[in-house]
């Protein structure tokens, strides 16, 4: 089965943190040609001279890439992650069959808990400590460089279609892109015109090497799927149909709220059945995603809490539930299973950047590592990294800080609190080592991390408080998305 590194030799394992500045890959592109057309001029040959970024396209990799992300996913929700036997509900059959029929990451980890720094970290490879998009009114930067870029360089079509405001061009996610359309704020269409649109450019662009980036907003809150999903997805929810039951559709305040047990039975339909909505409207898009050369990546920018520790949403807390997200693979050089070592949002630009032979200039760094061996089969090499994430930077506090092993999961939470869970039987995390007094169990090894954890969390507490660049001038339907979203006013 493949593995990540012992505690043992995870503890040694020296910090990916380093990270140079970045040299946009349009600078080069500029010297090589101005340098070609030089060499032109004095007779030099120029036949068959192409830009770094222009090399030809691999004849067995993919011809279109297509990035579903579907946000607020923890993967657990789904029925090809779901590990019980007899599930009672089928909520997610397309994804589902997606999963089938590719390769099937059960422990794949997002390195962030909101959009925002979770979508710049998988377009970018970085960590949020590393690409510094951390506060909410933060914008990516146009030095940074991002996935599409990459493709766009190399001569694809490059699409966006998202709903989430966190991930839209207002926020710098435009670059790269030939054309992005959003849908549901700052006064564009509704967000249920998308996926028909989508199919349309599919169905249009069939033909044409491309790049397509997709995030879907559902499942996360306002958990307020149609009537008809949540009777089939809620028949025996006492909470159904009252007025209680309204009121927590139409909210977010249920996160500070003191729950009932029915109702936070209701909370949970709730979401499961804005999952099986989305599922529902992607039947069609995967439908066209498994057309030959397509390679299709499904995944979640973080995960969600519904009351497993007292907590609903995301954001402050990194408990597995807010960070285990679906990461799906089909396609070309990918072979049909289930990888159970460790992954991560950061790489995924990495991954596809080997398997699309992409040209990536030296300068530009990463957290991540590629996946393409391990998609073709081969097993996690035992020199690999503990996957590494935290939490929401708050005003004047640090975010929580932790690791992930095969074995053993380690955060330091914003008053430098500890957390130790094993894996190895306790993915629920009910067994707080870091919690108790009497250590009597918990291997020696992983206590032997928690000193780099303190000091990744110091080094890095100043991101709370530190200069986000020019802020992006919200429209009041901005701001009423992002209050519906349950990003105003805490």
């Amino acid at each position: 089965m493949p593995r990540l590194n012992s505690p043992e030799e995870c503890a040694q394992s020296p910090s990916p943190f380093a990270c140079k500045a970045r040299v946009r890959a349009s600078a080069y592109r500029a010297c090589f040609s101005g340098l070609a057309a030089i060499l032109c001029t004095l007779g030099f040959s120029c036949g068959g001279a192409e830009t770094p970024g222009a090399a030809s396209p691999s004849e067995s990799g993919p011809k279109r890439v297509i990035v579903l992300v579907i946000d607020a996913l923890n993967a657990d929700h789904l029925g090809s992650y779901d590990p019980r036997p007899n599930k009672r509900v089928d909520l997610t059959p397309h994804i589902d069959a997606i999963a089938a029929e590719g390769r099937r990451f059960t422990n794949a980890i997002s390195n962030n808990t909101w959009t925002l720094p979770s979508t710049t970290s998988l377009m970018t490879g970085l960590l949020q400590e590393n690409h510094k998009v951390t506060r909410r009114e933060g914008v990516v930067p146009l030095s940074a460089d991002l996935l599409p870029e990459r493709f766009q360089d190399a001569g694809w079509k490059t699409r966006s279609f998202v709903q989430m405001t966190y991930a839209s061009k207002l926020y710098g996610f435009d670059q790269g892109f030939d054309e992005t359309s959003e849908y549901g704020f700052g006064g564009g269409p509704g967000r249920a015109n998308m996926a028909g649109e989508v199919v349309q450019w599919m169905e249009d662009n069939a033909d044409e090497r491309y790049f397509l980036y997709l995030h879907f907003r559902r499942p996360h809150g306002v958990y307020n799927a149609p009537a008809s999903v949540r009777a089939r997805v809620t028949p025996s929810c006492v909470l159904a149909g009252t007025q209680r039951g309204a009121e927590l559709e139409a909210s977010q305040d249920f996160a500070w709220m003191e729950l009932t047990d029915d109702e936070k039975k209701h909370v949970r339909h709730l979401y499961r059945a804005n999952l099986a909505t989305v599922d529902q409207t992607l039947g069609p898009i995967l439908e066209l995603a498994r057309a030959p050369e397509t390679l299709l990546v499904v995944t979640s920018d973080h995960g969600e809490g519904l009351g497993e520790h007292d907590f609903y949403g995301h954001g402050p807390s990194v408990y597995r539930e807010n960070i285990h997200i679906p990461l799906i693979y089909r396609g070309p050089g990918v072979q049909v299973g289930v990888d159970q070592g460790l992954a991560s949002t950061v790489d995924l630009r990495p991954t596809l950047m080997e398997m699309c032979e992409l040209w990536e200039p030296a300068s530009i760094k990463s957290d991540g590592g590629s996946l393409a061996r391990r998609l073709a089969g081969e097993e996690l090499p035992p020199d690999a990294e503990p996957v590494r994430f935290s939490s929401r930077y708050g005003t004047g506090r640090a975010p929580s800080v932790g690791l992930m092993t095969v074995d053993a999961t380690m955060f330091v939470g914003p008053l430098g609190e500890l957390h130790l869970f094993g894996n190895a039987t306790d993915l629920e995390q009910r067994l707080d080592w870091g919690a108790m007094t009497d250590d009597e169990g918990c291997a020696p090894s992983w206590l032997a991390m928690l000193p780099g954890l303190r000091e990744r969390q110091q080094a890095y507490a100043y991101l709370s408080e530190a200069p986000s660049g020019e802020a992006p001038q919200l429209t009041a339907e901005d701001r009423a998305d992002l209050k519906a979203l349950g990003y105003a006013g805490d």
